[in-house]
């Protein structure tokens, strides 16, 4: 069985580190982006199975971000929402711009190796 990717998008590092040492004793492979942008083209070079996506990112927004994805050439990657933005406004745009899951910050640890494993069927 192969390595599920994960691709995490974020503009904090210290989030996108947090997230890599919560989710690595299941043993995903990860890369990285810290703009909508970035994760637009790393999502055609690295085909994430997941991609943990921020709504608050510089240039192309989370919202476009996974709107791109589902509609683009990557339909059947997962996306799972983790942001700051709280209100059920944000949590409805995320749902209908296509993510799979929706999570705010802070998360509990345990809740998103959840998350991610139902996500990726493990």
């Amino acid at each position: 069985m192969k390595t599920a990717k994960v691709l995490i998008v974020d503009d904090s590092s210290n989030i996108r580190k947090l997230i890599k040492v919560v989710l690595k004793k299941d043993g995903y492979e990860f890369d990285e982006a810290d703009s909508g942008t970035e994760a637009l083209a790393k999502i055609v070079l690295y085909e994430p199975d997941l991609v943990i996506l921020d709504l608050v990112i510089p240039g192309v927004d989370g919202y476009g971000v996974c709107v791109n994805i589902k509609k683009g050439e990557r339909p059947q990657t997962k996306v799972l929402v983790l942001t700051s933005e709280s209100s059920q406004d944000a949590r409805d745009k995320a749902y209908e711009a296509g993510a799979d899951h929706f999570m705010t910050k802070p998360f509990e640890p345990e809740d998103l190796r959840l998350a991610a494993r139902r996500l990726l069927g493990k």
